[in-house]
């Protein structure tokens, strides 16, 4: 039998908590996820948390458009399409 474990889904933000700051879960069931110490930590992991799905997509796609560019069946509009979600997907996680 095997265990598998699925993590919290989001979206997240940063609240204070206490003297520490508090990982929150926004929609859904809405709650405490985790408590973190410095600021600068907790928004670190929030915003990795919220722009994973899309980062996961996003290397996805690159991983199909680089098999269709070695088959030589990639395209300019592939190109295009990939350097727009690519550039979405790093908007999420950089300042």
């Amino acid at each position: 039998m095997t265990t598998q474990t699925q993590r919290t889904p989001g979206p997240y933000e940063v609240r204070p908590y206490n003297d520490n700051f508090a990982i929150v879960r926004t929609t859904g069931r809405a709650g405490h996820v985790a408590t973190v110490i410095t600021e600068d930590d907790a928004t670190f992991i929030v915003t990795a948390c919220n722009a994973h799905d899309e980062l996961v997509a996003a290397l996805t796609l690159a991983c199909g458009v680089l098999q269709q560019h070695r088959d030589g069946e990639c395209g300019q509009a592939d190109l295009d399409d990939l350097a727009l979600r690519l550039d979405a997907a790093l908007a999420k996680v950089t300042p």
